[in-house]
């Protein structure tokens, strides 16, 4: 079986994606600066504060963290939602990736739209945390670059946004080439059947002539024994002249 190439690296980059999501959203999105890093506290995570990227409990909430940054709470509130969504999504494009392998072309455009919107909530995301990181929103919330660095989590999610990206380009571009292809093969299926029926045509009435001509020859051979007086018995030079297969 003959898989379609760019399918298949949309399918791969795709899963590579949800994959990048997947991972992303539970880690950290800031780490601590080593000057403000405590005995229970050293990343930020859209959830909260935690000790340690792979520690699964959070020390402080987000909502508690930003109790005094009603605008930054409600962002990471919209961030959690879009990021849980953007795992959803990511999966689903992947797997409909690899049922186009095998069938159902046309969740093509399925997966496109699937893209777009998980390119958005994801946007959403990544944009949130730069906002945060970059913007002091009042003179209780200080921009977190001064407290943090990015962390891994906000990094995996750019390159898996990016990946989202690069993939709507692979299923958008082949359209256009797919359809010309489709119509220059129809185009030379049809010369093909016309130069046949034209073949064929041309051998018919060849044909028809040489039998036209064949039943003339066979008329003179005989207008030659009623010459001889004898129209029932041909002269033995009759055979010279009478082409094979005449009566």
């Amino acid at each position: 079986m003959k898989w379609n190439v760019p399918i298949l690296i949309y399918a791969i980059v795709q899963f590579i994606a949800f994959l990048l999501v997947l991972v992303a959203t539970p880690i950290d999105m800031y780490r601590f600066r080593p000057q403000y890093i405590t005995p229970n506290t050293t990343v930020v995570t859209l959830w909260g504060v935690k000790l340690g990227v792979l520690n699964t409990t959070n020390t402080i909430s987000s909502d508690f963290l930003w109790r005094r940054c009603i605008p930054r709470r409600d962002r990471f509130r919209l961030a959690q939602a879009c990021a849980v969504l953007s795992i959803f999504v990511y999966g689903v494009a992947a797997a409909l990736g690899f049922i186009m392998l095998y069938c159902c072309s046309f969740f093509r455009m399925v997966c496109v739209a699937l893209n777009i919107v998980g390119a958005v909530t994801l946007c959403v995301v990544w944009a949130a945390v730069a906002v945060t990181y970059h913007v002091e929103d009042n003179e209780f919330c200080w921009k977190e670059s001064v407290f943090s660095t990015y962390g891994a989590g906000f990094v995996l999610l750019l390159v898996a946004w990016v990946l989202d990206l690069l993939n709507i380009a692979v299923l958008l571009l082949p359209v256009s080439i797919a359809a010309g292809g489709a119509g220059g093969s129809s185009n030379r299926d049809s010369n093909k059947e016309d130069e046949s029926s034209n073949g064929n045509s041309k051998r018919v009435r060849w044909k028809g002539r040489g039998k036209m001509i064949f039943q003339r020859a066979c008329r003179a051979g005989d207008g030659v024994g009623l010459l001889a007086g004898t129209p029932n018995t041909a002269p033995p030079w009759r055979s010279r002249l009478t082409p094979r297969g005449c009566n």
